[in-house]
């Protein structure tokens, strides 16, 4: 049965208390744990709701196909990063206040105007004139839940789809002109190489995540603002960090995206 409404603004309302003391929880309260992708898509909307940052971006998660098989969804997912935890490459982020210290490497695209909400979808054209850049990335996690706790994936899109901060690499406002599914990303934690991997990791080509992010949000939200930035996936798997890792995500001619995860 599906959560009854009062019940997923309760289960919201248990995310958004533990996110304003920066604890984690090792599960949700009986009668509030979602039993299906819906009840798990309405508690993050509700999270939305009661926000009091201004939204700096948005996550897209679950954009390898192979990955949501294995964790058990039938579509991606979405979450909101405070404007607050947008960053520049070079910033430095107290490691100890991290809710799961970890970190992708992801491709962002950056809105230079707003999509607002309508009744049709919008084309993948319309989606390409309203992004002002390309913004090669990393992405820092974090979770309100333990990683031990037991709602599964649905408990990670509840909770924001895990969305925490974003680092934003220099911006490239050519990017038509980019293999953007073939870009490569070498992903290194103080100067020892953890992952790599390419845009097509997202969904054959990132872009195509912030079509389904920008339809999304029309869909169920208020659309898209300008100077939102949109992370589409990770190329690389989590990597689990230390105190005073240097993250470095070189994007090759696209340029190295640094964070300091600060002792």
């Amino acid at each position: 049965m599906a959560l009854s409404q009062a019940h997923v603004k309760a289960a919201a309302q248990a995310l958004l208390d533990a996110r304003a003391r920066r604890v984690r929880l090792p599960n949700l309260p009986e009668g509030l744990r979602p039993q299906t992708t819906a009840d798990a898509e309405a508690i993050c909307e509700a999270m939305g709701v009661g926000f009091d940052l201004p939204v700096g971006g948005w996550k897209v998660g679950c954009t390898d196909p192979a990955v949501a098989i294995k964790v058990g969804l039938e579509r991606p997912f979405l979450g909101r990063i405070p404007a607050l935890y947008v960053y520049q490459s070079g910033a430095s982020v107290p490691w100890s206040d991290l809710l799961r210290p970890v970190v992708e490497a992801e491709i962002g695209f950056r809105f230079g105007r707003d999509l607002p909400p309508r009744a049709t979808p919008y084309s993948a054209e319309e989606v390409a004139e309203a992004i002002d850049a390309l913004v090669p990335g990393i992405e820092i996690p974090e979770s309100r839940l333990t990683d031990d706790h037991p709602l599964g994936a649905l408990g990670m899109v509840a909770d924001q789809g895990y969305a925490g901060r974003f680092v934003c690499g220099t911006p490239h406002r050519r990017w038509r002109e980019l293999d953007v599914s073939g870009q490569l990303v070498v992903l290194s934690l103080s100067g020892r190489e953890v992952a790599r991997g390419t845009g097509a990791r997202a969904m054959g080509n990132p872009f195509e995540a912030v079509v389904w992010l920008a339809n999304e949000r029309s869909r169920i939200g208020d659309g898209v603002q300008a100077g939102q930035v949109v992370s589409t996936g990770s190329l690389t798997g989590i990597q689990w960090t230390e105190a005073g890792d240097l993250a470095v995500a070189d994007y090759g001619a696209l340029g190295r995206v640094e964070v300091r995860l600060a002792p």
